[in-house]
């Protein structure tokens, strides 16, 4: 799909979050060397911004895993219930929850938008 004729209806046709993509459509538009769009990519932060989405993913799945553990140590009786153990498991369950529920939000929030510290440039 050519990405100069991306629009708010079409924009979940596009691959994304992979670099390569950005320095292949460039080369093949505009005919810019990979090696030069990937140092900017680099020196503008680019990359980096996607590594941590990446590892907000991953922290999101630890956490899933996490509570699975917790869920099931409640259920089994593994921690009794009532005791300081149980109360510290069940603060610990909300809290991964509502980390995990904004984390989630955030990994899937719109694609058509901008960063608030920057204008739209079309």
């Amino acid at each position: 799909m050519n990405p100069l004729k991306v629009s708010e209806q079409n924009i979940w046709q596009y691959a994304q979050n992979r670099p390569s993509l950005v320095c292949k459509d460039l080369a093949d538009i505009a005919d810019i060397a990979t090696e030069t769009t990937s140092k900017i990519l680099m020196a503008r932060g680019v990359y980096k911004w996607l590594a941590v989405r990446r590892d907000l993913i991953r922290l999101k799945n630890t956490w899933s895993t996490e509570l699975t553990r917790l869920y099931r140590a409640i259920g089994r009786g593994t921690i009794k219930r009532g005791s300081p153990e149980h109360l510290e498991a069940k603060g610990r369950i909300k809290a991964i929850e509502e980390c995990r529920a904004a984390i989630r939000a955030l990994c899937h929030s719109q694609r058509w938008r901008w960063p608030d510290n920057d204008a739209p440039l079309f």
